[in-house]
C-alpha cells in the first residue's frame, strides 16, 4: 500500500508537471501571436512593435518573462525584462509560421522554456524572415509542481492513513472468524467438546467442515490402532500361557534356574503388552471424559491391591474429600492410581497414603510410602522410560513410565518427592478438576 502510494504521488507530480509545462507553452504560444500581430515593417524596412504583449512582467527586469525578435542572428527587438541581455537561440530551421519548444539559457543562467515561430515579414516587395520567441522561466513551473506536491503529499498521508486504519479493521473483522475456529478448536483439543460447531460464516464453514473430517479420520485411525493393539495381546496371551507352563514343568523336574528365566521373560514381556495396550487406550485423549468421583475408585483399587502378598500387614490411608470429581476415563482413572499404590504398596513398610488436594483449578493426587525412598538421581532415573529402581524385574519403573503417558495423555505433570511418611512421594497434577 506504501509503496502504490508513493508510486502514485510520483505520478500524479509528473503528470502535473507535463499539465503545467503545456499550459505554460500554450500561455507563451499566445503572448507570442500578440507579439506577432504587433509587429510590423516600416517603409524603410525598419522593424517596429506597436502592440506588445500586455503581461507587466515583461516590462520587470529579469521577471522571467521575455520576449524577442531576431533576424539573421541579429536581435532587433527584444522585451524590458531582458534589461540588457539577449536570449541565444539554438541555430534551428524553423518552418514559417511553424511553433518550435525548446529550453534555452536565459539571463543570468536562468533556465527558460522558449515558444519560437519563424515569420515572414514583407516592406517594399522584399519578404525577410524573423525569428519570435517568447520565454518563460523553469523555476516557475518548478515552484508550482513543489506546491502541489506538499499539497499532494498531505493528501497522500491522510489517505494512506485511512488506508492503514480500514486494512487494520478489515483484518480484524475479516479475520475474526478464523480467530473463533482457532478458540473451538482449542476446545476440541482441550477435550471440551468433540467437533467444531457449526456456527461460522458461510465463508469458512467449508473450513470447519474440513478441519471435522479430519478429527473423524482421526478418530477412526485411533479405533484401529486400538483394535491392531488388542488383536496383537490376544494373540500373545496363548504363547505366554504355554511359556509359564513351560516354566512350570522345568520347576518340577528340578531346572529352577532355567523357570526362573523363563518366567521372568514372560512376565517382562507381559507387562510390555499392558503398557502398549495402555497406550493405544489414551492415544488422542484430552479430557472431554464423564466426570469420576475419585474416592470410590481409589479405595476400590487399594482394596485389589491389598491382597496381594507385597501389601501383607500394611494399612491404607486415603485423604481424598468424597465430592472430588475428575474429567477422566473409569478406566485410566483405575490405571493410573493402580500403577501408583501398588508401587508404594511393595516399597511401603506399614502405610500408604492417598491423598488428593486441589489447586488453581488443577486437581493434584499423591501416593506416598514409608518406606526408605529414593535419592534425587534414583528418581531421575526412575521417571526414565522404562527405567527400573533395581535391576530386579518388579515393574516399578515401567509402572510409572505407563503413569507418566496417562497423565500427559490429559494434560497433566508428574514428579517424584520425599514423602512426609518418609517415603517417596509421586504427586500428579491434572487439569480439568470439577468439584461438585
Amino acid at each position: 500500500m506504501l509503496a502504490a502510494l508513493a508510486l502514485a504521488g510520483f505520478a500524479l507530480a509528473f503528470l502535473f508537471e507535463r499539465h503545467v509545462e503545456r499550459r505554460a507553452v500554450a500561455e507563451a504560444d499566445a503572448q507570442l501571436r500578440t507579439l506577432i500581430a504587433g509587429s510590423s515593417l516600416s517603409e524603410t524596412g525598419a522593424l517596429t512593435v506597436a502592440t506588445p504583449p500586455g503581461d507587466p512582467q515583461f516590462a520587470e527586469a529579469y521577471s522571467g518573462l521575455y520576449w524577442q525578435i531576431q533576424s539573421d542572428g541579429i536581435v532587433l527587438a527584444r522585451s524590458r525584462s531582458l534589461w540588457d541581455e539577449e536570449i541565444s537561440l539554438p541555430p534551428d530551421e524553423v518552418p514559417d509560421g511553424g511553433v518550435h519548444v525548446h529550453d534555452v539559457k536565459g539571463p543570468r543562467g536562468a533556465a527558460l522554456l522558449a515558444v519560437e515561430r519563424s515569420v515572414l515579414l514583407t516592406s517594399g516587395g522584399v519578404a525577410r524572415a524573423y525569428r519570435m520567441v517568447v520565454t518563460r522561466d523553469h523555476a516557475e513551473i518548478e515552484r508550482a509542481r513543489n506546491a502541489f506536491s506538499r499539497d499532494l503529499t498531505v493528501a497522500l498521508t491522510l489517505l494512506g492513513v485511512v488506508l492503514a486504519a480500514a486494512s487494520v479493521a478489515q483484518i480484524r473483522f475479516g479475520l475474526r472468524p478464523l480467530n473463533a475456529i482457532r478458540d473451538e478448536l482449542h476446545h476440541v483439543r482441550s477435550g471440551a467438546q468433540l467437533r467444531l460447531p457449526a456456527v461460522f460464516p458461510r465463508e469458512v464453514i467449508p473450513l470447519a467442515d474440513e478441519i471435522n473430517v479430519l478429527l473423524d479420520e482421526r478418530d477412526i485411525a485411533i479405533e484401529q490402532a486400538r483394535g491392531r493393539a488388542a488383536d496383537l495381546a490376544h494373540g500373545l496371551k496363548t504363547p505366554l500361557t504355554a511359556l509359564n507352563a513351560d516354566a512350570r514343568k522345568l520347576r518340577e523336574r528340578g531346572q529352577i534356574d532355567i523357570a526362573d528365566d523363563i518366567e521372568a521373560l514372560g512376565a517382562m514381556m507381559h507387562r510390555n503388552v499392558l503398557r502398549e495396550l495402555t497406550r493405544a487406550r489414551i492415544v488422542g485423549r484430552r479430557g472431554g471424559a464423564p466426570l469420576v468421583r475419585i474416592r470410590p475408585v481409589a479405595e476400590a483399587v487399594a482394596a485389589v491391591v491389598a491382597k496381594t502378598p507385597a501389601a501383607t500387614g500394611k494399612a491404607f490411608e486415603f485423604d481424598i474429600d468424597s465430592d472430588f470429581s475428575m474429567s477422566i476415563d473409569r478406566a485410566d482413572l483405575e490405571e493410573l492410581l493402580g500403577n501408583l499404590i501398588e508401587n508404594a504398596t511393595r516399597h511401603a513398610v506399614s502405610t500408604v497414603r492417598i491423598r488428593v488436594g486441589a489447586d488453581r483449578n488443577a486437581l493434584r493426587l499423591s501416593v506416598c510410602d514409608d518406606g526408605q525412598g529414593l535419592e534425587p538421581d534414583q528418581m531421575t532415573r526412575l521417571m526414565r522410560r522404562g527405567e527400573q529402581q533395581t535391576t530386579s524385574s518388579d515393574g516399578a519403573g515401567l509402572g510409572l513410565s505407563i503413569v507418566r503417558e496417562l497423565v500427559e495423555a490429559y494434560g497433566g505433570t508428574i514428579w517424584l518427592g520425599r514423602s512426609d511418611l518418609g517415603g517417596l512421594s509421586v504427586e500428579v497434577s491434572v487439569p480439568y478438576l470439577n468439584v461438585n
